[in-house]
C-alpha cells in the first residue's frame, strides 16, 4: 500500500537496498511494470515478471480481453485523474502545503457511475 513508505520495515529495505535479495527488494521498485504476468504455481514469490515474453502473448491477448470486459461490464474504469499522496513516496512524511480537494482526482468508476451498476463482471475459466 501507499502508506507503507512510513513503516520502519520499508525504510530500513531502502537503507539496505544495494544488499538486498531479489525478492526484498521488490517491494521497493517504484515505478512499477504497467503490465505483469507470474506462474504462481512455478513461481509463488512472484519474482519473474513473464509480461511481455513472446510464449505467454495469447495468455495476455486473453487476459487484457476479460480485463476489457470486466470494465465495459461493471464500469470498474481506471481514474481519469489519480488522488494525490498527501505525503512524500520516499521519506513517509507529510507533504507541507497539501491540501485534499475532491476538484483533483476521481475514483475508480466515477466516469461510468459504476456506483449504480450491479454486474458481477465476466467469469475467467
Amino acid at each position: 500500500p501507499a502508506d507503507s513508505v512510513r513503516s520502519p520495515t520499508y525504510v530500513s529495505l531502502l537503507n539496505a537496498k544495494g544488499s538486498l535479495t531479489k525478492a526484498q527488494a521488490d517491494v521497493t521498485i517504484s515505478p512499477r511494470t504497467k503490465t505483469e504476468l507470474f506462474m504462481n504455481s512455478k513461481d509463488p514469490l512472484q519474482l519473474n515478471n513473464l509480461s511481455g515474453q513472446p510464449e505467454y502473448k495469447s495468455i495476455e491477448k486473453q487476459l487484457k480481453k476479460a480485463l476489457s470486459k470486466w470494465t465495459q461490464q461493471t464500469g470498474d474504469t481506471i481514474p481519469t485523474k489519480v488522488k494525490p499522496d498527501g505525503f512524500d513516496r520516499i521519506t513517509g512524511r507529510g507533504v507541507t502545503g497539501f491540501k485534499e480537494r475532491k476538484e483533483d482526482w476521481s475514483y475508480a468508476g466515477e466516469s461510468t457511475k459504476s456506483h449504480l451498476i450491479n454486474h458481477k463482471g465476466p467469469v475467467l475459466k
